[in-house]
């Protein structure tokens, strides 16, 4: 498959405080919770480490199939502002992308605007802009679903 360069651009609005989005991304067991808590997938590495320079590296299995690996860079934090990162994905033995992703945060009273552009550069057809917006999309509604449960669970 000849090389792609694509991106796209989400906005979304968190029903949470900005605080609790980024305890996800720093605390460990909330990163694996937002990940893989009430899934069926086959989780066989993950570790967090939410520094600059550090990352979140991810690698499971769905029914059986070939291991999906994400390696995720921390490029950049300004805390409760905006996360950068690189990060390579995996599928099997195939490399499938090299991505940057750009993660603004703005606290608007209760809630957070979260603006997120991606570049991609895709070296396999297994993976497509349109399926990557929807899969991130996904992932931010599970991460959106965590906070909600964080917030009650501290009043």
């Amino acid at each position: 498959m000849p090389f792609r360069l694509d991106q796209y651009a989400l906005e979304k609005r968190f029903s949470a405080r900005i605080d609790t989005l980024f305890r996800i991304f720093s605390t460990p067991d909330l990163a694996w919770r937002w990940q893989f808590e009430d899934s069926l997938l086959d989780v066989i590495d993950f570790r967090s480490d939410f520094t600059v320079g550090g990352g979140l590296w991810t690698q499971w299995r769905i029914d059986h199939g070939a291991p999906i690996r994400v390696e995720i860079r921390y490029e950049h934090i300004e805390r409760n502002a905006r996360i950068a990162s690189t990060y390579r994905f995996w599928q099997g033995d195939t490399f499938v992308s090299l991505s940057l992703a750009d993660l603004t945060f703005r606290p608007e009273g209760d809630t957070t605007l979260l603006n997120l552009s991606e570049s991609i550069h895709l070296y396999s057809d297994v993976d497509d802009t349109s399926k990557r917006r929807d899969l991130t999309s996904w992932s931010l509604g599970r991460m959106e679903q965590l906070a909600q449960k964080l917030e009650r669970e501290a009043v």
